[in-house]
């Protein structure tokens, strides 16, 4: 039986009297252990029919079995364990994931898989030293050359005991050195793997490859192996894999958390930092309204004195004091709401840019359920960096303010004093601020809480749509090229 057998497999796109195909009823076995070279002209469906094999990509009609596993009969679930178990992946544009070191890079399928983030980077060090790279574990994608890059792909393809390798123009961003060198890595694997690559170049071919199958309009028009075309239409032996739907657990979500992306991005952190600065000119205004408030008071003075404020104080019951309270503050809120608008903006754009590594974990068979968990953890971890940094700012200042009086002790020179009230500063800090006093420069800690929360059930709440849209074909069409 061969490992992968296509009966009348025929695709086509675009809708009504538009609809192109590309595949016509095409027919092709390709055997265990052995290295397929797929050529013919742009437009002869060489990439559509990888992407079939990949099982990313669907078909009208015809039949694709894998290991003699009928990919058309199979659930969404047990689709994306067997592209986890049987299929990796080489791109021309390599698709790694750059917020991450190269071990984690080629740890990720293990770990979609579910093994225990410690074995997946001992097996990842393992593929690693067999390409060559066991001694650039800790660099990062941007830091390698691009054969480096390819060799890492090819190891994140080998790191699950992949039985199939499919690789897109793996030379194509590659000089003739490079590429032959990593030619020669999928020579040795074709030993004991079934390597399908698609490419321009027949002499590349020609050298390397065990059998060369040309396509033309959407069918096999030469094949190396054959002396006649194919045109049998036998039933393949039908198996059914036994994978175990293991569901993926909360520790699994943080090792994939942990070797897939992050949300460290400058853009970003400069909106985090206008939130942080926005929270405390927010806490700062506050406190002048309260113990200064005449000065912003006198300010309002004029302004409430005018017919039409007048008898909205009087609608609302208030007295001129409150509502210059409610003016000032109301002022600072839309401050502080416009900083959050704008960082939602940039988050947005942010996990938008994620796209091409949502892709790579796809196609290494992590579901949406598994995305949508990831994209979430991801979120409220890094909203959760967000809450430390402002409260660790917003301590530093409710010291500075309640101890500046202890400065005149180091202008005395007398610093041990200065260490002490301090000392003494920061317990009292500290002490009001969780146990006695719920407010401090007149403003509710709850609601400050209730807030920072709302803004974390929205950032969850677009992280969540933005993974529903990213479907199969958003995934094809990030990680190929053309």
């Amino acid at each position: 039986m061969a490992m992968i057998s296509i009966r009348d497999l025929v695709k086509s796109y675009g809708k009504g009297d538009e609809r192109q195909s590309v595949l016509r009823g095409l027919n092709i076995d390709i055997d265990h252990n052995s290295f397929v070279s797929i050529l013919g002209r742009s437009g002869s469906g060489k990439t559509t029919l990888l992407n079939a094999i990949s099982t990313l990509d669907t078909f009208d009609s015809g039949k694709l079995y894998i290991d003699g596993y009928d990919v058309k009969k199979l659930t969404k679930r047990t689709l994306n364990q067997l592209r986890n178990r049987y299929i990796g992946f080489v791109f021309q544009d390599f698709n790694l994931i750059e917020d991450v070191t190269i071990l984690d890079n080629v740890a990720l399928p293990l770990v979609i898989n579910q093994y225990s983030l410690k074995e997946a980077r001992k097996r990842a060090a393992k593929a690693l030293h067999e390409v060559g790279l066991n001694q650039f574990l800790k660099l990062k994608p941007l830091e390698l050359s691009g054969g480096q890059k390819q060799r890492v792909a090819i190891a994140r393809a080998i790191v699950n005991d992949q039985k199939i390798i499919l690789c897109d123009e793996p030379t194509g961003a590659l000089d003739d050195y490079t590429s032959l060198e990593i030619l020669k890595i999928f020579k040795k694997l074709a030993r004991d793997r079934t390597i399908i690559m698609v490419t321009h170049d027949e002499e590349y071919a020609k050298m390397f490859s065990d059998r060369i199958v040309v396509l033309s309009d959407g069918d096999v028009v030469y094949d190396t192996d054959e002396d006649e075309l194919y045109e049998g239409t036998e039933n393949v032996e039908e198996g059914h894999p036994n994978f175990k739907h293991n569901l993926f657990r909360f520790k699994n979500i943080l090792s994939l958390s942990k070797v897939s992306f992050s949300f460290k991005n400058k853009h970003l952190r400069k909106a985090t930092g206008s939130i942080i600065n926005s929270a405390i000119l927010f806490l700062i205004s506050a406190f002048i309204i309260k113990y200064v408030f005449k000065i912003l008071g006198l300010y309002f003075i004029s302004f409430t004195n005018t017919p039409v404020i007048r008898a909205i104080i009087q609608r609302g019951e208030l007295n001129q004091e409150t509502f210059v309270h409610q003016i000032v503050h109301g002022v600072i809120y839309f401050m502080l709401l416009f900083s959050f608008i704008s960082f939602l903006f940039i988050f947005n754009m942010i996990v938008h840019e994620k796209q091409k590594e949502i892709a790579v974990i796809k196609a290494f068979g992590a579901d949406k359920r598994t995305i949508r968990r990831l994209f979430i953890i991801k979120t409220v971890t890094y909203s959760a960096t967000i809450l430390k940094r402002l409260s660790i700012r917003l301590f530093i200042l409710l010291i500075v303010v309640n101890g500046i009086s202890s400065m005149t002790h180091i202008l005395r020179a007398e610093y041990g004093q200065f260490l002490y009230e301090l000392y003494q500063v920061v317990i009292k800090t500290f002490t009001n601020l969780i146990f006695e006093d719920p407010n401090f420069f007149g403003v509710s800690l709850l609601r400050l809480l209730i807030t920072f929360v709302a803004i974390v059930l929205l950032l969850v709440f677009e992280v969540l749509v933005s993974s529903i849209f990213m479907s199969n074909k958003n995934t094809i069409r990030v990680l190929a090229r053309e």
